[in-house]
Parts: structure tokens; C-alpha cells; sequence
């Protein structure tokens, strides 16, 4: 089982690689830097905090020897009934002095630093590095921890199965779906406070410039994804067993979900995109991952189906309705699947191998031996359980509000003191073959006088051999080399705005682009004439054959007629 924990760690491995995927190259080596750091700052936070947080009370759920003295909790003071609100006790490693207390931390470990991957790439490259470590900080050290106490350490989301009899209360079966519910929460706080993206006529599909990465992205975050169940020290020997259902429900999910985006891909720019098929992948295995042995096969298609959609159709309406930079899909690819997560696994949960989870159901439960958690329409001859469709539901919107309320505060504070990159200027700010442009610290785009080109001398006239061309003296090859000096920036003259109209590609266009030029051909204004050409020699042999216009536009004479220079 230790094993398995430890292949956990690649889950963040593999998120590490999907966001890196889409890095221009001009920026990989920030991005590298970036993630380097993130994940030993989210590392070393949940050791010295988030693992107290999260277990500091595990031992009243557990009642073993070796977590004696991890009871100390905050709790709502309710009588007979358990309502802990988080742990106490842990902090620093202080009282980890065996096996089991490591075989924990090192489970939950990579689910921590996940969380705070993921929100490092909601950040992107618009954020500083100081923005990127306070939010792994965060997430890792308090956030995270904070709702795994609720779901795994003994909680209140967990009991809700023994408090209000709503099914076997908060279940979560493969840690992703809360890690991605807190992480793209809080990037939904950082993006909601941010300016909005500039309208685009004819919005394309992001770039991907490093597509290996992402596909091993995904292969890495399968493979951790399952491990993570296999190594878990808290759940059931029952539980470990159905270890292949939960390979088997991911790995379906994980292929319908990049077959159909490929397809949608190809639709829609008539190219395979690799990063758009690993993004849905990825959504996919949130998506199935919450239910995770639990679901029946059929169900991964299903997951598949609308994970595509979320990460495609999703995607569009984030970005381009509503015109937030979530580029990395944090609300499309994280937060929607998880949602969907809860409620898939809160309607066809089937109730197989998980016999007494959180404390429900012991001896039997609806009547029926060895029966587990069980959702609203299980399929089956048994009878379904509503109250686990409401007690999923409400997990993952008490999630999705605690963690954006509690980011708001730090993601305000840091836009407020100014703790972010500038943005790339627009291209209306950079006329071509006028001005390059200089971003300042201000985030203000500063025109500059581009150099001018080094004028190249004439070739020789025809006729002329290499011997009988002039060379120009020394003083002249100075003065046409010498570029004269760039004036002033409060020398040069305002530059007009420009309005870029996109063309629509005619060669390799997608089906999205015909079905736009076909609306739109009415309203277009007629392309103008282009001139004919035709060829005839210059000389007596025809030595050297030149392209000259017949006509130039409508309306005017031919060559070689009135009003136009004869041939020589």
C-alpha cells in the first residue's frame, strides 16, 4: 500500500506536464521555474499545517493505538451528534513517531499538492511568482486540508449520514474532484476580480505548442489517480479489491472523452488538438473519479459525453460569452465536472464494496446485508437511496462556496498591492512596420522607434558587367549604412488606431469558418480586380522574358495602347 502511495505523486506530475502543454516556448522556462516551486512550497505547507488540519482528529474516527493522540478538533457544540469543523493536532510532524501516521501523510500528500498545481495553472503566466507560492500556500497549508477534514478526516460532510440520515453522508471516492472543486474555486476568485478577455471575432482554439507533454500528462494522471485508491490507508481491504473497477471506470472514461474530442477538434479547425483532447481527459477523470468503484462501466461513456462538452462547448461560453481568461479551464474542465461528479455518483452508485462507509449501514442497510453506499436510481433490484443524492449535492456546493469565499480575501489583497505581471499589450497597440512595443513595469505599452533597415545597393544595370559597376566611395557606404538616430519617444508622432479585421482561411478552412463565410457573403463587398498578366520578350531571341499588365483595373486602356507606355 505504500507503493501505491507513492505512485500518487505523479497526479501532480502529470498536471505539472498538462499545463506546461500550452506554454509558448518563449515562456517555458518561467512556467518550469514556477511549478518547481509551487510544488515544494504546497509540499512543505501541508506538512507543517495542512496534515493536522486535515487529521488532527482522525483518531476518534479510527480508535486505534496508533493515532491516540490525534482527537483535539474544533467542533460545533451539538450534543451526541459529530459536526468537526477541522483538526488540531499534528502540526510540524510533531507526533508522527510510526508507520501508519506516514503511510497517511504520504496518501493524501499528492491530492494536496494537486490542488494547488491546478490552481497555479488557472494563474498562468498572468500572475507573478509571489501570486503563484502565496495561493499554493493556501490551498495546501488550510483550504484543501480544511475540506478533507470534512470529507475524510471525520467531518461533518462525512456524518452527514449519521446526523441526518442522508444516505452514508459526503463521499469521494478518487480525491481528484475535491482537489480540482477547491483548486479551480479559488481560481474563480482570482478570475471574477480580473480584467475581462477582448472580444474576438473569429475565436480559435488555444495553441499547443509541447503536445508530448500533454499527453503524457494524462497517462501520468490515470495512473496516479489509481493508485491513490490503492494505496489509501483508510479505506476498507473491500475497497482495495475493487481496484480494477476503478482502473476500468477511469480508463473507459479517459478514451471515450479524448476520441470524442479529437472528432470535435477536427470539426471545428480540421486538426487534431491535442491539448484541447487531453483537457477533456482530464475532465473525464474528475468527472468519473468522485463515484469511482461505485459506478457501473456504462456510466464512464456517460462521464465521457459530458466532460467533452464542458471542456468544448464550456470552454467557449467562459471565455468567449463571458469573457473570462480562464484559460487553463478552471471553471469549465475542474469545477463544472466535479459537480456533475457528485451528482452522477449520487444517482447510480451502486452499493458494492463499501459495507459500513462512515459509520452507516455496519450490519445491513435497506434491508440488505453488506449493502454500501447506494444512489437515487442504482440500476438494480435494490431499492434506491435519495437522501445520497442530497448529501453529494450539497458536499460539493458547500466546497465550491467555502472555497471561493475564502479565496476572494487573498485574491482581492493581491491584485490590490499590485502583485501581478503586466499584460501583454494588444495588437492594436503594436502597428505593424511603425513601432515595436515595450511593456513596462506599469503594464503600459511605451512605442519605440524601430531601427531602420540597411539600404542595399542596386545590382548591376543589365548590360553591365561586375567590373563596370560603380562601388560606392567610403564616405557614401557610411552615410546609406549609418541608420540615422531613433528620435525621442516624446519626438514621435501619435500613431492611429488600427482596426485589425480578421480574414476568414480559405485553404484548409473549418467547417465553423465555411458555415461563417456562407452567412456572411451577402454583406461582403466585392473583392477588387486583379490585374491580368501576360509574357513577351523584351529582345530579339527572347533572352529574358518579363510579366507585364494587360490592364491594371476596370476601366483602364491595355498595354500598349493610348494612354499606357509601349513595350521597349
Amino acid at each position: 500500500m505504500l507503493y501505491a502511495g507513492l505512485l500518487s505523486l505523479l497526479m501532480p506530475t502529470g498536471i505539472w506536464l498538462l499545463q506546461s502543454a500550452a506554454t509558448p516556448r518563449d515562456q517555458e522556462a518561467r512556467v518550469a521555474a514556477t511549478g518547481l516551486l509551487v510544488l515544494v512550497t504546497a509540499a512543505l505547507a501541508y506538512i507543517a499545517t495542512g496534515f493536522a488540519i486535515m487529521f488532527g482528529g482522525i483518531g476518534n474516527l479510527l480508535h486505534t493505538p496508533e493515532f491516540g493522540g490525534y482527537t483535539h478538533v474544533v467542533a460545533l457544540p451539538v450534543i451526541d451528534q459529530n459536526w468537526g469543523l477541522f483538526g488540531l493536532h499534528g502540526f510540524f510532524l510533531s507526533d508522527a513517531a510510526n508507520v501508519k501516521v506516514f503511510a497517511l501523510l504520504i496518501s493524501y500528500l499528492p491530492l494536496s499538492i494537486s490542488s494547488a498545481m491546478l490552481m497555479s495553472s488557472a494563474l498562468g503566466t498572468r500572475a507573478r511568482l509571489s501570486v503563484h507560492l502565496v495561493f499554493a500556500a493556501v490551498i495546501s497549508g488550510v483550504l484543501f486540508p480544511v475540506t478533507g477534514y470534512w470529507l475524510w478526516g471525520g467531518g461533518w460532510l462525512a456524518a452527514l449520514g449519521t446526523n441526518l440520515n442522508l444516505g452514508h453522508g459526503a463521499v469521494d471516492i478518487g480525491g481528484l474532484s475535491s482537489a480540482a472543486l477547491v483548486a479551480g474555486s479559488a481560481g474563480l476568485a482570482w478570475l471574477v476580480l480580473g480584467p475581462r478577455r477582448a472580444y474576438q471575432e473569429n475565436p480559435q482554439l488555444p495553441d499547443t505548442h509541447f503536445p508530448f507533454r500533454a499527453v503524457s500528462g494524462i497517462v501520468l494522471l490515470l495512473i496516479g489517480s489509481v493508485s491513490y485508491v490503492a494505496g489509501n490507508p483508510l479505506y476498507p481491504q473491500s475497497a482495495v479489491t475493487a481496484i480494477n473497477v476503478m482502473a476500468l471506470n477511469s480508463l473507459v472514461a479517459v478514451s471515450m472523452a479524448i476520441m470524442l474530442a479529437v472528432a470535435y477538434s477536427v470539426f471545428a479547425s480540421r486538426r487534431i488538438d491535442v491539448l484541447l483532447a487531453s483537457r477533456a481527459a482530464l475532465a473525464a477523470l474528475i468527472l468519473v473519479g468522485m463515484g469511482g468503484f461505485l459506478l457501473p462501466p456504462w456510466t464512464a461513456v456517460m462521464a465521457a459525453l459530458i466532460a467533452v462538452a464542458l471542456s468544448t462547448i464550456g470552454y467557449f461560453y467562459i471565455n468567449e460569452v463571458l469573457r473570462l481568461q480562464d484559460d487553463a479551464g478552471a471553471i469549465s474542465a475542474w469545477i463544472a465536472p466535479a459537480l456533475f461528479g457528485a451528482l452522477l455518483s449520487g444517482l447510480f452508485a451502486s452499493g458494492s464494496f463499501t459495507a459500513g462507509w462512515n459509520g452507516v449501514g455496519t450490519d445491513g442497510y435497506l434491508g440488505i446485508t453488506n449493502l454500501g453506499v447506494t444512489g437515487a436510481l442504482p440500476g438494480s433490484a435494490v431499492t434506491g437511496d435519495p437522501g445520497q443524492l442530497t448529501a453529494q449535492i450539497t458536499s460539493s456546493l458547500v466546497l465550491l462556496a467555502f472555497s471561493t469565499v475564502a479565496a476572494l480575501p487573498v485574491a482581492w489583497l493581491l491584485r490590490v498591492i499590485g502583485a501581478r505581471r503586466p499584460v501583454v499589450s494588444q495588437p492594436e497597440m503594436m502597428p505593424l512596420g511603425k513601432s515595436d512595443a515595450v511593456t513596462a513595469d506599469i503594464g503600459v505599452a511605451v512605442p519605440v522607434a524601430a531601427p531602420r533597415p540597411a539600404v542595399v545597393p542596386a545590382a548591376a544595370a543589365e548590360g553591365e558587367t561586375a567590373e563596370q559597376h560603380i562601388i560606392p566611395s567610403a564616405a557614401t557606404q557610411s552615410s546609406i549604412l549609418q541608420p540615422e538616430a531613433a528620435p525621442s519617444v516624446n519626438q514621435l508622432p501619435p500613431v492611429p488606431e488600427q482596426k485589425i479585421t480578421p480574414v476568414a482561411r480559405q485553404n484548409g478552412a473549418s467547417w465553423f469558418d465555411k458555415l461563417r463565410a456562407l452567412r456572411n457573403r451577402n454583406t461582403q463587398p466585392d473583392a477588387p480586380v486583379q490585374p491580368r498578366y501576360v509574357a513577351y520578350p523584351t529582345r530579339a531571341g527572347g533572352r529574358r522574358i518579363l510579366m507585364r499588365p494587360i490592364s491594371k483595373a476596370a476601366g483602364e486602356p491595355p498595354a500598349g495602347t493610348e494612354g499606357s507606355k509601349p513595350a521597349s
